[in-house]
């Protein structure tokens, strides 16, 4: 579903093309793919570039129509891997949509205990994430710094003004922005939600409440900082709440297809 939107907004590679400056950054991972021109082969030839998001697409509907096999899952994961980081070449900006790496790779294994560590992995990335960017803000100062929210809600207000912007949403910005103390109180409050998540590096007991805590935080980046990453909503399913809640509807469909067999056999 993320793919075919983003290719109802012309995100696919073969839209966007070649851009005349690649932002590589500093970052060897992107410096390799520079190295062996990989942005050059595909983005730089149509047909080329055409193929690669057919196969893309292809690869994530086959795995979604059969997913008892993991051939297409990893041709998908290997075509996405690329994807994410060319898409990020030729927009001139590195986005942290992970959501569908980290939770996509357990998938590529079949055997359940590969899958259940897998898993496990992607879910101690998820909080690894959230808690190293928080104590990076206390560590830094940043969190407690009283401008830190104001400048990008500054920034926010005078573009909702140049638009005549006068949803209830800017109307909430705009008055955010011009209380510092609210403003500040909201920075350190998402702060603590990121921090938050260190209590799942111990328990999976709390699980539920983080789950609560990243949709607010989602709820507020969005709102006040402007950034949504749909894609990191996929993160979700490395909690507890949600894994307890997907086996217990495949043990209904489990039951239901015995229950059909078995009638069948009687028939």
């Amino acid at each position: 579903m993320i793919l075919i939107y983003n290719y109802s907004a012309s995100l696919l590679v073969s839209q966007i093309g070649l851009t005349p400056i690649l932002y590589q950054e500093i970052d060897p991972s992107y410096w390799l793919l520079m190295i062996l021109r990989i942005p050059q082969i595909i983005a730089g030839n149509k047909i080329i570039a055409i193929l690669f998001d057919v196969v893309l697409l292809l690869s994530a509907g086959i795995s979604f129509i059969k997913p008892s096999q993991v051939w297409s899952v990893r041709v998908f994961y290997a075509f996405y891997f690329l994807y994410f980081m060319l898409f990020n070449l030729l927009v001139g900006h590195h986005y942290a949509n992970v959501g569908i790496l980290v939770v996509g790779f357990p998938f590529m294994f079949k055997y359940n205990s590969k899958f259940a560590l897998l898993l496990a992995c992607s879910r101690y990335y998820f909080l690894f994430v959230f808690t190293s960017a928080a104590l990076w803000k206390i560590w830094r100062g940043s969190l407690f710094h009283t401008g830190q929210l104001i400048s990008i809600l500054q920034g926010k207000n005078s573009m909702s003004v140049i638009n005549s912007d006068s949803s209830p949403i800017a109307q909430i910005v705009f008055f955010t922005g011009t209380h510092q103390g609210l403003a500040l109180a909201i920075w350190i409050l998402l702060g603590v939600l990121e921090l938050s998540f260190l209590i799942g590096f111990f328990s999976y007991r709390y699980d539920g409440v983080l789950m609560i805590n990243y949709l607010l935080f989602v709820a507020g980046g969005f709102l006040f900082v402007g950034i949504f990453n749909i894609e990191n909503l996929l993160l979700l399913i490395t909690l507890f709440p949600v894994i307890k809640m997907s086996s217990r509807v495949n043990r209904k469909i489990a039951k239901g297809a015995e229950r059909n067999t078995h009638d069948r056999v009687n028939r």
